[in-house]
């Protein structure tokens, strides 16, 4: 072609046919730009071949040809919709199942998420509608790749709708393939369509007659557990993993035996759920024929029973420490419920000194007059906390020694313990009259003094324990065998004086009144 001669120059036709020329512009690039050029020419048999080939060598193409010139005539001819037979729907082009790969090859060229939405989303939109079996298929398989680019409202809205058709279709392999795309789009899926749709057809599948099918079911449930509310969370453990340790298919049961094990988790704050029905349904399967079951359930029932026994020594714990906020409650109550000490009375007990040194109790004069103190105003009364009112005071007749003995009257508990023969020790012409109204009354002594007091603070803070019950009891029954005794000596008197045999031989009147008989 450099020749200084114009006619030994190669024509155009010679260079053309060339090896060296057909191997320089003979080139995959080359080749695949001419025949794009020419697609609407070539014959229904040459496109498919063609479309396939672009997955192998897309990778050895340039990104700017790839991006900019193979992509756009691929989604061209996918969106050009073919009219139908009938006229009255447009259908995808059926070479869609083939134009896909070599697409999403592209896609992953794409620097540009927004990019990637513009050009390829679309498409996969499209397809979605299409009723082709392959073309699902092989949408549903590409799905781990597309759904990183999706949008939550597009896959909701356009996307999500399309793909439940298949969990009801008819084929097998695409109601397997269907609930495999979930897991890449549970993320993305709305409460509505997670928690109600998507558990709505799980539960249908987990009946299904293929037994690949319920076991891919439980293991896809289990990996996106977490995605669904606490309320379809606990139904799904319930109505889901434990029906399905009951399926005759071995890895059916495995998965379900796993899957409790993973949803434990969940179940964490809720041990009546666990130890009323997770643990006795997983029990069942420590006794199941296969032993990989056998092996998970015991690692998990072990699990379960090591969660509830932490929660077992916290709860006593806190137990223990609520049992002593609630003895020293009690306590601070009753002792913020006792009278404060009025400072002018001297407490609510300082009022019965004075009056039980008059009785002979005590170490107070015997003409002491009765001292009965006044509670605090200030103070709740209390009936326990205020002594018996004294009656006055009678004087009697002076004996014949010139004595005056000032006797107080005392109530008829007092009285009776004296019986018909005071008139011998007195020598009083007349007999006395004695009321045995209340023959059966406790006699005050100064060891029932000090019962009482003991009893009345015991009784206030409320802290009397056994032992003092039976103390009391034990000195009640002390009291009412002395009383029998003395009803004895009274009955023995009155039978003496019958019989005109005195008893006691009188005092001489110059010497004694008749205490000292006592």
């Amino acid at each position: 072609m450099l020749d200084s001669v114009p006619t030994k120059r190669p024509t155009s036709d010679k260079l053309f046919k060339s090896a060296p020329f057909k191997k320089l512009f003979k080139n995959p690039v080359n080749e695949t730009l001419e025949f794009l050029e020419e697609f609407q020419f070539k014959t229904d048999a040459e496109k498919p071949p063609f479309i396939q080939g672009l997955t192998c060598q897309i990778q050895k193409f340039p990104k700017s040809i790839a991006c900019y010139k193979i992509l756009p005539f691929l989604c061209s001819i996918l969106t050009s919709p073919v009219p139908s037979q009938s006229g009255q729907k447009p259908i995808v082009n059926p070479l869609a199942p083939i134009i896909l790969n070599p697409m999403l090859q592209i896609g992953k060229m794409l620097d540009d998420s927004t990019e990637y939405q513009v050009r390829i989303v679309p498409a996969i939109i499209l397809m979605f509608s299409s009723a082709d079996r392959n073309l699902r298929a092989a949408l549903l398989k590409s799905i781990p790749d597309v759904a990183p680019h999706l949008d939550a409202k597009v896959v909701n809205a356009q996307i999500f709708p399309c793909i439940v058709t298949g969990f009801s279709d008819s084929a097998p392999a695409l109601r397997e393939m269907t609930i495999k795309s979930v897991l890449p789009l549970a993320p993305l899926l709305d409460e509505k369509n997670l928690n109600e749709v998507l558990l709505r057809h799980v539960v249908t599948l987990l009946k299904d007659k293929e037994a690949a099918i319920r076991t891919n079911t439980l293991i896809c449930i289990a990996k996106i557990i977490d995605r669904f509310s606490d309320k379809s969370k606990h139904k799904i453990i319930i109505g889901t993993f434990l029906v399905a340790l009951r399926d005759p298919f071995v890895p059916a049961r495995v998965a379900a035996v796993k899957g409790v094990g993973f949803a434990t988790k969940y179940l964490a704050s809720d041990h009546n759920t666990l130890g009323h029905k997770v643990l006795p349904a997983l029990s069942g399967s420590l006794l199941d024929p296969s032993p990989e079951v056998r092996n998970a359930a015991f690692q998990h029932v072990n699990a379960i029973v090591a969660l509830l026994q932490t929660w077992s020594d916290k709860r006593a714990i806190e137990q223990k420490k609520e049992a002593e906020e609630l003895r020293n409650k009690q306590k601070t109550e009753a002792v913020s419920e006792l009278p404060s000490p009025s400072p002018a009375a001297g407490g609510y007990l300082s009022g019965w000194a004075p009056s039980m040194g008059s009785l002979g109790w005590g170490s107070a004069a015997p003409n002491a007059e009765p001292s009965i103190s006044q509670p605090n105003p200030k103070t709740r009364p209390n009936p326990l906390s205020q002594p018996n009112p004294m009656p006055h005071v009678v004087k009697t007749e002076p004996l014949s020694t010139g004595l005056s003995l000032k006797a107080e009257n005392l109530s008829d508990s007092l009285v009776d313990a004296w019986g018909e023969d005071d008139e011998d020790l007195f020598g009083s012409s007349k007999p006395n009259k004695v009321s045995t109204k209340n023959e059966t009354k406790k006699i005050p002594t100064q060891e029932n003094t000090e019962l009482f007091f003991n009893d009345l603070t015991s009784n206030k803070l409320g802290l009397k324990t056994a032992t003092t019950a039976t103390r009391t009891e034990d000195r009640k029954v002390e009291a009412e065998k002395k009383r029998e005794e003395a009803r004895q000596r009274i009955k023995q008197r009155k039978d003496a004086r019958k019989q005109n045999k005195p008893v006691f031989k009188k005092s001489d009147e110059n010497t004694g009144d008749g205490w000292d008989d006592f």
